[in-house]
């Protein structure tokens, strides 16, 4: 008879697979960046310097470093054994994306020619690359809404396409002396559903769309709208950098300026939430552009509200009998 296995056991099981995964990661991420092949204990150095202070802290002044990943930096901020190097390169080595040559350690072609193993970092750098040429005070609020849709959606459907593309067999084959490929139907489904979930930034895209309604919807752009700005909002942002990610890089400045003083973290409010009067701004923008598509979405809204149990109290409450005293 199966036990049903207890809840802490269940997340202790969780944070073991993903503690496995992060660390798979991060040997194939110092082999990429390596000029040459590196032996086990060259690998577990790279590591361990990795996660020192010293290194922490440049890895605190990426701008694509979010608040709620360095939280999970410090919770998995634990050295890697050599024993479980060994244990993770074996099974790269039979995957075909790690090679053995004198005892050292180089990723294949396969592993080099396949952003999928590397989807974080591709999709970090594919949202920079449209975000640093975007510049959103050269357009309207409605040319904004559009483009917007165009960039992300444009970034969606690449990132998509590059995860459906058939898996090479070829090389994992190889380095199994001709037996059989250990990339199964699983492997490549496992592959594309981790790839979905690394490769397409929604935070650091959400972050992007906070910074640029807190500039063009508050800030006076080409259009010279009839609405009132105000100056003083919360949720204004001022950067050096005009670009969508400028705006993003001062939005995070902002942020960590905000955490470190203690006494306004808890009277503020969240960084994750814009005015009403903006939303209002950029929802109207919105409606003009995609008047038939926003209608649709608002149909949706509203047909969800009205299914709330708490919309319904008052309903329910005209059935009951009257009170008797």
């Amino acid at each position: 008879m199966n036990k049903r296995i207890p809840q802490h056991m269940q997340k202790l099981l969780k944070n073991k697979t993903e503690r496995a995964a992060d660390t798979r990661q991060e040997i194939l991420n110092v082999l990429r960046h390596a000029a040459e092949p590196l032996a086990p204990h060259e690998i577990e150095s790279l590591l361990r310097q990795a996660k020192t202070k010293l290194n922490f802290n440049e890895v605190v002044s990426s701008v694509y470093t979010t608040i709620m990943e360095l939280e999970d930096m410090t919770k998995n901020n634990k050295p890697v054994v050599r024993r479980t190097i060994h244990t993770h390169l074996k099974k790269l080595v039979k995957e075909g994306l790690v090679k053995k040559k004198d005892g050292k350690y180089s990723l294949t072609v396969a592993a080099k020619s396949d952003i999928r193993y590397f989807a974080r970092k591709f999709g970090n750098s594919i949202l920079w690359a449209l975000m640093s040429t975007y510049v959103p005070t050269n357009y309207t609020k409605e040319q904004n809404v559009r483009k917007l849709v165009e960039l992300f959606g444009i970034l969606i459907l690449f990132c998509m396409i590059e995860t459906a593309r058939p898996i090479d067999d070829t090389a994992a084959t190889i380095s199994n002396a001709g037996k059989k490929s250990i990339r199964g139907r699983k492997y490549k489904e496992d592959l594309a559903s981790s790839c979905l979930q690394n490769i397409i930034r929604t935070d650091l895209m959400y972050y992007h769309f906070l910074a640029i309604l807190g500039c063009v919807f508050i800030n006076n752009t080409r259009d010279n709208d009839n609405h009132s700005t105000n100056n003083n909002s919360r949720n204004k942002i001022a950067a050096k950098d005009n670009s969508a990610f400028g705006l993003f890089s001062a939005l995070r400045e902002r942020e960590a300026n905000i955490r470190r003083d203690h006494e306004s973290y808890g009277i503020s409010k969240p960084i994750l939430e814009l005015d009403d009067d903006i939303l209002a701004r950029f929802s109207d923008a919105f409606r003009k552009v995609y008047p038939s598509l926003f209608e649709i979405m608002s149909e949706v809204k509203d047909s969800a509200l009205k299914g709330n149990p708490k919309q319904k109290i008052e309903d329910i409450r005209d059935g009951w009998p009257p009170l008797i005293i």
